[in-house]
């Protein structure tokens, strides 16, 4: 197994394409440290794989706040001794042109989406500098490239993960340590499917995006973390700085 003896940190992993992530990491054999503000469902996903005998930890962590995140990365390290691998997944998505975006929203977009990424590397990069080894996937999207209207505190996140990832990645590469982003296109995820609750027809909005897509249809989170799962490891071993689009060709087309 490709993650085997792994020690892998998933943010955002109680659901969407966090959890997928954590799933297949354990899966293939990583030990898979589960970090979440929703304490519930990653306790309850901790349960399930254990079950598995699979080995895993959850962390409750509100990942946009300097304290949870240093002391998730310490309980990391108590438990395991190290870490190889951060999959920066979680997030929030966010409507309002500028001038309707308040303060507040646009704080909460940039702590949640892009913060988060900061503060674990921020913890989590110096044990990878000792062992002068791992891998870290941030997610972003392809809102990152082009983007749709009345989103512009989602997309101005999304946009700096992909400068944060290639600026890590020409700092850290020397030791060894690869960063890369991925940019899913529309995803069936509780996120996602909220959004088309937004509009008012749910179904019809789904059917709608995913027509947009050139697969004709809108993606799955497992899909994603096949990605996300191959940069972690070391089949990836050259791969660094980059941005991924997956996203059924939706940017493929005009």
């Amino acid at each position: 197994m490709e993650l085997e003896g792994k020690i892998i940190a998933v943010t955002g992993a109680s659901t969407g394409i966090g959890k997928a992530v954590a799933i297949q990491a354990a899966q293939k054999e990583a030990k898979v440290a589960l970090l979440d503000i929703n304490e519930q469902e990653i306790n309850s996903l901790e349960e399930q794989l254990k079950l598995q005998s699979f080995e895993v930890l959850a962390l409750p962590t509100d990942v946009s706040k300097p304290n949870s995140v240093e002391i998730a990365i310490k309980k990391i390290i108590d438990k395991w001794g190290s870490i190889d691998g951060i999959c920066n997944s979680a997030g929030i998505q966010t409507y309002g042109s500028i001038t309707e975006t308040s303060q507040e929203l646009w704080d909460k977009t940039i702590s949640t989406n892009l913060n988060s990424i900061y503060l674990m590397c921020h913890f989590g990069l110096k044990h990878m500098c000792k062992k002068k080894s791992g891998s870290i996937v941030n997610v972003s999207s392809v809102q990152a490239l082009a983007t749709q209207p009345k989103v512009a505190a989602y997309a101005a996140s999304k946009a700096a993960i992909l400068a944060l990832t290639k600026s890590m990645a020409v700092d850290y590469g020397a030791l060894g340590i690869r960063i890369n982003a991925v940019l899913p296109g529309s995803i069936d995820t509780p996120m996602l499917r909220h959004s088309a609750e937004l509009t008012g027809n749910a179904e019809k909005a789904l059917a709608d995006w995913g027509n947009l897509h050139a697969l004709k249809r809108i993606g799955n989170p497992e899909e994603v973390a096949n990605l996300c799962t191959f940069l972690l490891s070391d089949q990836a071993s050259f791969i660094t700085g980059s941005q991924m689009v997956i996203d059924g060709g939706l940017t493929s087309q005009l």
